[in-house]
């Protein structure tokens, strides 16, 4: 059995042994609290140094007036890597070389290279303050009194193209020397054109004094009554052999068999259109019957009637004068080799003659 007494003393024992121990605790974690906190209170310090040096370095911003995602980060690359020299110089080298890398700057060499280069950005984020001549520059040309001095050296300048002007119409009168040189070339082909004007007049004159058919044409004119011969195309006169009386294209003279007798009724000149008889030297006419040429009978008639025509028109008929015979059937007279037909009433190149005496 316990006494009283010894009751309390044993309940204060287990309180005693049953109380928290946070105070302990505190005061253990204390130092690295207080460390963490004052590094927090440091950090803080050097990011809104940076912040407020970006801002006064004009950092490019976004429209909506905050800075733009490439400097926020290297804003933000600055405010860990920078600081003050005394916060600096008190990292290590791993973490100088670790800022330096979050910058993109070399690592190697010794701490001091390490914090001159540190230093060194920092004072080049530092002296960035050339950003503001661009706005300075905006603002002046949103003013946009800058292009008026171009618009009037412009203006200054447009007068400068009439002295090109005036030096071509200077010159203009340059090719008025041509122009007076050409005239005189141009009066140079006068006489040239004078002699071929006066060229053709002897041509002209020629041609009216030639005229070869006038000749042709003065041959003897042929009368009823008189013995001619008819040249053919080949050259050779027509013919009729003795005890025949078929007409050939044979004679190579002018003999017996080849001559003719032209008559016509109630005599007299012999001219384009009229109608004639042929009789041979053996007394019989010429007849055309179908496509055959013959002398057969020693009276005239129908068949042996003969219309005679010249080429190029009426008139007399003269010797040496194409003429073409026509029968009765009005089919002419046609020379092919040495046979001598009447089968088209064309007047051609088959049926061309030549009269002579």
């Amino acid at each position: 059995m316990f006494s009283p007494g010894a009751i309390p003393l044993t309940r204060a024992a287990r309180s005693r042994k049953s109380r928290p121990r946070v105070p302990f605790v505190l005061a253990a974690l204390s130092p690295f609290v207080a460390l963490a906190v004052a590094k927090l209170c440091f950090e803080a310090r050097g990011a809104f140094a940076i912040m407020s040096a970006s801002s006064s370095l004009g950092g490019s911003t976004t429209p909506g007036g905050g800075l733009s995602g490439a400097d926020s980060r290297r804003s933000g690359i600055v405010a860990r890597a920078a600081g003050s020299p005394a916060s600096l110089k008190s990292l290590k080298v791993p973490e100088l070389k670790e800022k330096l890398q979050e910058l993109g700057l070399p690592t190697t060499g010794k701490k001091d290279e390490l914090l001159a280069r540190l230093e060194e950005a920092s004072g080049a984020q530092a002296a960035a303050p050339e950003p503001e001549k661009p706005k300075a520059k905006a603002k002046k040309a949103a003013a946009a009194p800058a292009p008026a001095a171009p618009a009037a050296k412009a203006k200054a300048a447009a007068p400068a193209p009439a002295a090109p002007a005036a030096k071509a119409k200077a010159a203009a009168p340059a090719p008025a020397a041509p122009a007076a040189k050409a005239k005189a070339v141009a009066a140079k082909p006068v006489p040239v054109k004078s002699e071929a004007a006066a060229k053709p007049a002897p041509v002209k004159s020629e041609a009216v004094a030639a005229p070869p058919p006038v000749k042709k044409a003065s041959g003897s004119p042929v009368i009823s009554g008189d013995t001619v011969y008819f040249l053919t195309r080949t050259g050779k006169y027509i013919d009729v052999e003795e005890h025949r009386d078929d007409l050939r294209a044979r004679g190579t003279e002018k003999g017996r068999r080849e001559a003719m007798m032209v008559e016509k009724d109630g005599g007299g000149a012999i001219s384009a259109g009229d109608e004639v008889y042929l009789r041979t030297h053996a007394g019989a006419y010429v007849d055309f019957i179908g496509s055959a040429v013959r002398a057969r009978f020693t009276e005239r008639g129908g068949w042996q009637r003969i219309r005679i025509t010249k080429e190029g028109g009426t008139g007399p008929i003269r010797t040496g004068e194409t003429v073409f015979l026509k029968g009765h059937q009005d089919n002419a007279l046609d020379v092919e080799g040495e046979d001598v037909k009447c089968r088209w009433p064309d007047e051609g190149k088959w049926q061309r003659l030549t009269v002579e005496k």
